[in-house]
């Protein structure tokens, strides 16, 4: 008798249901037995992807704390759970729980925040003025889903700040973040495809300071909700995502004398795999 192990990374409550004796590993996905429609290709497969490992919590604490002096490094962030891993949860929800409404698998997979997460990071030294050329920061991440709005959420970690002075004290800062997806259809090259969608201001530096500042920024789908125009506005922003977009950050400066500093930043887009 052959004896193998099967390895997903679930939520811990998943854990128990695997030790049922019963549990095999699920099918291929039928829509017609499902009714959830899951997009499979051979690049998402855990034994064909050709992916940089995921930096692990020491290495990323460690590029942190990084003097400024350190090289720059841009590196891929893709980790679990796995478009697979997505798919055996769905198969535990319908076969031991015995669920099978659609709309109720899709809800409990996004109270718990199931997604497939993609993302990059880079530590790359940029100064920004009005005059600097309008190039994104060079760190971009491609959104990878199902469905017509793949996009659940979108988190970024930007570290900068501005010139340290102001010549006036009016408290307004000319130094800020704006965030641009880029559609591109396949074998176009980027920068190549539709008009890009921009939303302006996501983030806005402390005026006059040059002390470097780490923000985490989030934009919900979920939002859309909201009695906050801004949350509207950055899931509204969310919402119209596509599978193949290019979401990248900008960095910004209006006026002479204001400059951007930006030290480190850091994409991760959460998207699902089902319809």
């Amino acid at each position: 008798m052959q004896h193998f192990s099967i390895h997903f990374n679930l939520p811990p409550y998943f854990v128990p249901l695997l030790r049922n004796p019963q549990c095999k590993p699920p099918p291929t996905p039928s829509p017609v037995k499902t009714h959830l429609s899951l997009a499979h290709s051979r690049r998402h497969t855990r034994s064909e992807r050709q992916v940089s490992p995921s930096p692990s919590a020491s290495s990323i604490a460690e590029s942190r704390n990084s003097s400024p002096s350190d090289p720059s490094f841009t590196e891929p962030i893709d980790s679990s759970p796995t478009p697979h891993d997505i798919h055996h949860t769905i198969f535990l929800l319908q076969h031991l729980l015995r669920l099978s409404v659609p709309h109720i698998i899709t809800n409990i997979l996004d109270q718990a925040e199931h997604w497939h997460q993609v993302g990059a990071q880079c530590r790359e030294k940029a100064y920004v003025s009005e005059h600097s050329l309008p190039d994104p920061y060079p760190l971009g991440v491609n959104v990878s889903g199902v469905g017509p709005a793949p996009v659940r959420k979108i988190v970024f970690t930007i570290e900068s700040h501005d010139q340290g002075w102001s010549s006036t004290d009016d408290g307004g800062s000319w130094t800020w973040f704006d965030v641009v997806a880029q559609s591109t259809g396949p074998g176009t090259q980027p920068g190549t495809g539709t008009e890009p969608r921009v939303f302006e201001r996501l983030h806005t530096n402390v005026p006059a300071s040059s002390e470097a500042r780490r923000v985490v920024i989030e934009m919900r789908r979920s939002e859309e909700g909201s009695e906050d125009a801004d949350a509207r506005r950055r899931a509204e922003w969310v919402r119209g995502l596509r599978d193949g977009d290019v979401v990248s950050l900008v960095p910004k400066a209006q006026f002479g004398g204001w400059t951007n500093h930006v030290l480190f930043a850091r994409i991760v887009v959460y998207t699902t795999w089902y319809l």
